[in-house]
């Protein structure tokens, strides 16, 4: 089976961040031909951004966390997932807002 991971930077989103995954989690479920695995790339919020993170891959497998140790910015961040995710059969990068 194909492993796919979806690569998603994260910077003060944590009024949307909840319902995104709720409907990306029900959209990935849909297909069984491929394993999706989801990679949050934090970029220090100031909100509660991480938290909220931190609490999605604590309740869900199939999830996990990078927290950028400073403010980066959003190509950073895209680059760092990428870094991380090298032994996957493809990357899907999408925004979480």
């Amino acid at each position: 089976m194909k492993k796919i991971r979806i690569l998603l930077p994260v910077y003060n989103e944590e009024e949307s961040l909840r319902d995104f995954f709720s409907e990306l989690n029900k959209t990935l479920s849909r297909n069984s031909l491929y394993k999706f695995e989801i990679l949050f790339v934090l970029d220090k919020s100031t909100d509660n951004s991480e938290k909220i993170v931190e609490d999605l891959c604590d309740l869900n497998s199939n999830c996990e966390a990078l927290i950028m140790s400073s403010r980066f910015g959003h190509q950073e961040c895209i680059y760092a997932g990428l870094e991380y995710s090298k032994n996957y059969d493809a990357v899907i990068m999408m925004d979480c807002d």
